[in-house]
C-alpha cells in the first residue's frame, strides 16, 4: 500500500481475508477436519509471508493411511506453533527459513510433528507450554480431545538435535470422521 502498488495490495488482502474467514468459521467449532487445519495453517504462513523478502519454505509430509478429510481433530491447534516459530524462532533470521510439517498414523493414534530451523529454544524458554500462553492454550485442548474420545494425547516440543530449531509433536487419538 505504502508504495502504492495496487495488485500486489489486492493479492495481499485476498491472502489475508482467506486467513481471516478460515479463523471466524473454526472459533465457531471445535473440531474439524484436518485438512481444514492444514488450511488454515497454509493461509497463516501465506499471510505472514506477505511480510518476508525471503518467504517461509513451508512443506507438508503426509504420511497417513487415511486421506485428511476423513480424520478429525481439535480445530485451531497448528497455528500456534507456526506462530511460535514465526515470532520467536525466525526473529534474528531471514534466509532459508524452514517449517516442515510431518503427518503419520499407527493404528490407535496421529502424530503431528512440526520442525523449523529457527534458533531454537534457549534454557530459559521451556516456558511456552504455560496454561495462558497460545501453545499452554492448545496443550488444553488437544487433552479435551483426547478425554472425549477416552484415550490420551501428548504434546512434547523441544531442540532439534539433528539441527539448529525446535521440534515439536503432537499425539492424539486417531478418529475418523463418518458421514
Amino acid at each position: 500500500m505504502i508504495e502504492n502498488n495496487v495488485k500486489s495490495t489486492i493479492k495481499s488482502l485476498g491472502v489475508f481475508s482467506k486467513m481471516m474467514r478460515d479463523f471466524f468459521n473454526s472459533s465457531q467449532e471445535t473440531e474439524h477436519s484436518l485438512k481444514n487445519e492444514l488450511r488454515i495453517l497454509t493461509n497463516y504462513i501465506n499471510t505472514e509471508n506477505i511480510r518476508f523478502d525471503e518467504p517461509i519454505n513451508f512443506k507438508i509430509l503426509n504420511n497417513l493411511e487415511f486421506n485428511e478429510d476423513l480424520i478429525l481433530l481439535p480445530s485451531l491447534v497448528l497455528q500456534p506453533f507456526a506462530e511460535n516459530v514465526i515470532k520467536h524462532g525466525f526473529t534474528f533470521t531471514t534466509l532459508n527459513k524452514k517449517i516442515i510439517l510431518t503427518l503419520l498414523n499407527d493404528v490407535d493414534f496421529l502424530t503431528i510433528q512440526i520442525f523449523d530451523n529457527g534458533r531454537g529454544l534457549k534454557e530459559d524458554e521451556f516456558y511456552i507450554t504455560k496454561e495462558k500462553s497460545g501453545l499452554g492454550i492448545t496443550k488444553k485442548r488437544l487433552e479435551f480431545f483426547a478425554k472425549k474420545f477416552d484415550s490420551k494425547s501428548s504434546l512434547t516440543i523441544c531442540n532439534n538435535n539433528k539441527e539448529q530449531g525446535v521440534k515439536a509433536e503432537i499425539k492424539i487419538p486417531l478418529v475418523l470422521i463418518t458421514k
